[in-house]
C-alpha cells in the first residue's frame, strides 16, 4: 500500500499524506484503464485518416467536384454520353426501319415480311434475300 501511495504521489505531484487509503483501489483501476487507453492509442496511430479539403478561393464547380469526388461525375457523364450516342446511332435507325417492315399475324401468331420489302437474289456474287427498305 505504501508503494502505491508513493507511486501516485509522484504521478500526481502531491504529498503522500494527502492520498487517502480508501481511494487507492479506485486510483489503481483508473490507472489500469489509462494504460490500456494509451496502448490502444498507440495501435491506432497512423491507421485513421481524414480527408481535408481547402475551399478558399475555388470556383463553385471545382468545390462541388472535389467534395463529391471526380469519379462519380465522370461516370455520370460517360453514361449520359453513351445513352445519347445510342439514340443517334445509325444502326438503331436502321433497326427501327426494319421493325416497321416486319409484321405480326394475330391469327397464326407469326411474324412475316411483306413481299414488297424484299427480293430474292440468285447470282454468282450473291444468293439469298435482299431487303429493300
Amino acid at each position: 500500500m505504501e508503494k502505491d501511495k508513493v507511486y501516485f504521489a509522484k504521478k500526481f505531484g502531491v504529498a503522500e499524506r494527502d492520498i487517502a487509503p480508501e481511494f487507492l483501489p479506485l486510483l489503481k483501476a483508473f490507472d489500469a484503464v489509462n494504460e490500456q487507453n494509451l496502448v490502444l492509442t498507440e495501435k491506432l496511430k497512423g491507421s485513421l485518416t481524414t480527408h481535408q479539403h481547402r475551399y478558399e478561393n475555388t470556383p463553385p464547380l471545382t468545390a462541388l467536384l472535389v467534395r463529391w469526388g471526380w469519379g462519380v461525375w465522370v461516370f455520370a457523364i460517360i453514361i449520359f454520353l453513351a445513352f445519347f450516342f445510342y439514340i443517334l446511332s445509325e444502326n438503331r435507325k436502321k433497326l427501327e426501319r426494319l421493325e416497321s417492315v416486319i409484321q405480326y399475324s394475330d391469327s397464326t401468331h407469326t411474324y412475316f415480311i411483306d413481299r414488297r420489302f424484299y427480293k430474292t437474289v440468285n447470282s454468282k456474287e450473291k444468293k439469298g434475300i435482299e431487303f429493300t427498305l
